[in-house]
């Protein structure tokens, strides 16, 4: 059974297989996969470990990265509101139906993990700004 990882991720991924094999791959972490499954979690971004990885990954889980401070994520959320809302047309997928921005589509956009309360909350403030400066 080879190893393998998901190299650049920042969640965990969950890889079901119709053999009736089910893997769930942590950031950096590598698993072993069966020969019979190993095309499969290829296909979901999985990549076999050699020496040289294993020696990356090790160096990387001893140095995780920082996450960014409350005030950083604001500010990150803030620039991205002000591209939103400048061009709405151009980011279909940045919104929910309801007309609020997407929390997964802007976790994915800052590479950050946000919460939908955090976003709607600084999402209202931004629309309360934009209308008293009108």
């Amino acid at each position: 059974m080879p190893l393998m990882y998901m190299p650049q991720r920042t969640r965990p991924v969950r890889v079901a297989t119709t053999l009736g094999h089910t893997f769930i791959f942590h950031p950096n972490e590598p698993v072993m996969v069966p020969a019979s499954c190993v095309s499969i979690a290829m296909q979901h971004g999985a990549v076999p470990v050699d020496n040289a990885d294993l020696a990356q990954i090790t160096a990387d889980e001893a140095a995780p990265p920082r996450a960014p401070s409350v005030e950083e994520r604001q500010k990150l959320l803030t620039e991205m509101f002000e591209k939103l809302f400048a061009d709405q047309s151009g980011y279909r997928d940045a919104f929910t139906a309801a007309g609020r921005p997407n929390t997964y589509w802007l976790e994915r956009q800052l590479n950050v993990d946000l919460s939908a309360s955090e976003v709607h909350s600084l999402w209202t403030e931004f629309l309360a700004e934009k209308a008293a400066m009108k």
